[in-house]
């Protein structure tokens, strides 16, 4: 069976047309005067005409100046002179929408020799979001470069740098093809290439989409400078790469630094002045209760002598007619002397340290001194009291009872350290110009929060005792032109420093 070629003619004008119809790109057909004589549906959208509107009129109508006024005479010259320069190629151009828009297409021209008459096809392709992409593109490289922040950009495989911005060329101080033969780790000397590698392997695995830290950067000449490091996986030209933002952070930790370093230095400053006041405030308080004390302390004093004057003279016959009595009798016959005399001793420390009385400096031998005190300080029985042996006799002049009550003190203190039992040991330093007269215990020691307050009027952490023993021992010792020091470690025992003049300088 024959095919009617009329037929056939009508099915391929049909099949053309529904490519034309279909077709993505616009296509608009002009004559040789210019006039268009079809356009596809995608011309009409890309142009904002209909068919109509365009078909019969000049082409020129969807070109802005100046092609809008030169088309004419492109194609009389082509006329004339045969000259292709667009036909049969393809260029970037700018069309003209219906509503004034000028936007940048692609077109390209074929010429048809149709019926005897040259007809001209044009293809355009609307470059709008090419260019824009192109534009952001060129942006953001603007931006990658001229950031103040150090961008780094490395190959995933070989770790070698494939971008590096001004920022980090300024501060790196490496040129950029330098740095396209080199890797982060030669930059990075905290890091081995396998600690980096490790380092990316979340990146790398996809487990995270970030990392941030802390370390620090090496420039060409050696220097070393603090930074913070964003780390994130891309795609640079189509091959897995890694992008490092670095910020220098040497700046703001330098003055981080400073401002801990005032912080501590404020600290320190608080906490000194708060010790400061808190001492002041102690010492008010001292102050306040010396002030009443010595307001009290002559009345007690009259009104507790006179009592205990009439038990002591009360113990004292008991004493004569002791073998009256039976042992019970007789040890609370010691008992209520023992605690008269302590008792007349604080009174005594009350009113020396209240009255404050003068030194009457006199000649004699510290040994005897020395005697006189032990008995005075009334030792018990356990405690076991060396005296070191003088070659030859020593004298000293100062104010002897004043002498006597220190070393007694001293020697009480002692034994009361060792809870009644223990090695009281008494030694010289003896100088030209003086003699240093060293009493150690060997008791628990003092602690340490309190070894500077031993001194102190009314501090005291016996049961007995109101505190003023060290006290007005040191200022007996002063007062003699000497001085009374303290040494002791707990668990060590005590030794305290008893430095009087040979020539008497007593005030």
């Amino acid at each position: 069976m024959s095919k009617n070629p009329e037929q056939s003619q009508t099915n391929d004008s049909a099949r053309l047309q529904a490519v034309l119809d279909t077709a993505v790109d616009g296509i608009i057909t002009i004559d040789e005067r210019g006039n268009i004589e079809a356009a596809n549906p995608a011309a009409e959208t890309l142009f904002g005409y209909c068919s109509s509107e365009m078909i019969g009129h000049n082409v020129n109508m969807l070109m802005p100046s100046p092609f809008h006024e030169h088309h004419d005479e492109y194609l009389a010259n082509y006329s004339r002179t045969n000259h292709r320069k667009i036909i049969g190629t393809g260029r970037e151009v700018y069309g003209r929408r219906k509503d004034g828009s000028v936007f940048p297409l692609y077109l390209a021209v074929s010429e048809v020799l149709l019926h005897s008459r040259k007809v001209f096809t044009g293809f355009v392709h609307d470059l709008s979001n090419l260019k824009r992409a192109e534009e952001e593109a060129t942006q953001l490289g603007r931006i990658l470069e001229d950031s103040l922040n150090e961008i780094f950009i490395f190959d995933a495989e070989t770790l070698k740098f494939v971008f590096v911005n001004r920022g980090a060329l300024s501060n790196i101080r490496y040129t950029a093809s330098e740095l396209m033969q080199m890797t982060p780790v030669d930059i990075k000397p905290l890091f081995t290439r396998q600690q980096f590698e490790e380092l990316l392997q979340s990146l790398q695995s996809n487990s995270t989409t970030e990392l941030r830290f802390d370390t620090v950067h090496q420039r060409k000449d050696g220097s070393v400078y603090d930074v913070h490091t964003r780390l994130q996986k891309v795609t640079w030209q189509r091959r897995d790469a890694y992008v490092a933002i670095i910020l220098d952070v040497t700046e703001p930790k330098r003055v981080q630094n400073e401002l801990a370093a005032l912080n501590a230095e404020l600290e320190v400053r608080v906490e000194q002045r708060t010790g400061e006041l808190k001492e002041a405030q102690a010492q008010l308080i001292r102050r306040e209760k010396l002030a009443v004390l010595g307001q009290l302390s002559g009345g007690v004093a009259h009104e507790i002598r006179n009592p205990l004057g009439v038990i002591r003279n009360s113990v004292y016959y008991l004493k004569m007619v002791a073998d009256q009595f039976d042992n019970d009798a007789r040890e609370c016959i010691e008992e209520i002397d023992r605690e008269v005399e302590t008792s007349n001793r604080i009174v005594s420390e009350l009113l020396d340290f209240t009255r404050d009385p003068p030194s009457n400096p006199e000649t004699f031998e510290i040994s005897i001194a020395v005697a006189n005190a032990i008995r005075g300080a009334r030792i018990p029985d356990p405690v076991t009291v060396v005296v070191q042996e003088l070659e030859h006799s020593v004298e000293l002049k100062a104010d002897q009872g004043q002498v006597e009550r220190v070393l007694a003190n001293l020697i009480r203190n002692g034994w009361q350290a060792m809870a009644g039992s223990g090695h009281l040991d008494i030694r010289y330093t003896i100088e030209q110009h003086h003699i240093v007269i060293h009493v150690h215990d060997n008791g628990m020691g003092i602690p340490a929060t309190n070894l500077s307050r031993v001194f102190e009027p009314l501090f005291t952490t016996k049961a007995k005792g109101i505190g003023l023993g060290l006290a007005v021992s040191r200022r007996y010792a002063e007062r003699n032109g000497g001085s009374l020091t303290v040494e002791s470690q707990e668990g060590q025992g005590t030794t305290f420093h008893f430095e009087v003049p040979r020539n008497g300088s007593a005030q």
